[in-house]
């Protein structure tokens, strides 16, 4: 058996928003009801609110499109765009949202703060992957990577338990630790 886990982009699921707004595909999720966190790709096609998860927090990240700008209701504005794409806030209230030009797709963790800690980064990877102290989710922003037989490309995403090796990349990559609180 393999330690780690593949999840292709071509086998996502869409599915309505909690408000109905949009769809969401489900990438992975923590065990337990409610799930302490949740990963998965939003397809944002046009201007609305966004879900409410009272208790958790959210991060986002564009994977593609121009941007959208996220409105709270105090006033104040976050921009994604492909120069600045990411954006962490509390799950509710939920924003509003303004697309800056057409249709996009956005990476979102959605969790309990007082459950997990996520460490997030983007980042490069020339060679070896490895699983650190706490297990891992890696999305493939662009490139591939290879796990065993496996070979990853643009929209995948791989869950490593901790201590998990013999994998190897050239992408740029979003990995999420999932510290426990």
């Amino acid at each position: 058996m393999t330690p780690w886990r593949v999840v292709r982009a071509t086998g996502l699921v869409a599915a309505p928003w909690r408000n109905g707004g949009g769809l969401t595909r489900e990438i992975l999720r923590g065990g337990g009801d409610p799930p302490p966190w949740r990963l998965s790709l939003a397809d944002i096609g046009g201007d609305g609110g966004f879900s409410h998860f009272p208790g958790m927090h959210r991060w986002q990240r564009l994977v593609r499109g121009a941007g959208f700008v996220l409105r709270w209701a105090d006033g104040s504005e976050h921009a994604l765009s492909p120069a600045a794409p990411e954006a962490s806030y509390a799950g509710a209230p939920g924003p509003q949202c303004r697309l800056l030009a057409g249709p996009v797709q956005a990476l979102n963790l959605i969790w309990s703060p007082g459950q997990v800690r996520p460490r997030i980064a983007t980042r490069q990877v020339e060679g070896g992957l490895a699983g650190g102290e706490v297990p891992c989710l890696v999305y493939v922003l662009d490139g591939i990577v290879r796990a065993g037989d496996a070979r990853l490309a643009a929209g995948d995403t791989l869950w490593l338990p901790p201590a998990a090796d013999g994998l190897e990349a050239h992408a740029e990559l979003v990995s999420i630790a999932l510290e426990p609180a």
